[in-house]
């Protein structure tokens, strides 16, 4: 067989080999959009969250200045410990 035959078949498998594998990806990905969109429609809708009603909630969440004092003085005895 000449070379150039066989690179012409070389050349054909390859593609038909790229072929297959981007007709299988272009599928998998039409079916995950498929599998999505049948999950939203099946899903219930959700409830919206209810917003707080005062600034007390934020106050709430934040750190208390015996917290922070703590947390500043492990750090600073980290630091001293490990000169």
């Amino acid at each position: 067989m000449p070379v150039t035959e066989l690179l012409l078949q070389g050349v054909e498998l390859m593609l038909l080999g790229m072929g297959l594998v981007f007709g299988f990806l272009a599928v998998l990905v039409l079916a995950t959009v498929g599998m999505s969109r049948v999950g939203q429609r099946l899903e219930p809708p959700r409830e919206k969250p209810v917003a707080p009603a005062s600034s007390g909630a934020a106050r709430e969440a934040a750190p208390d200045d015996t917290l922070i004092a703590v947390i500043a003085a492990a750090v600073d005895m980290f630091r001293t410990t490990q000169k």
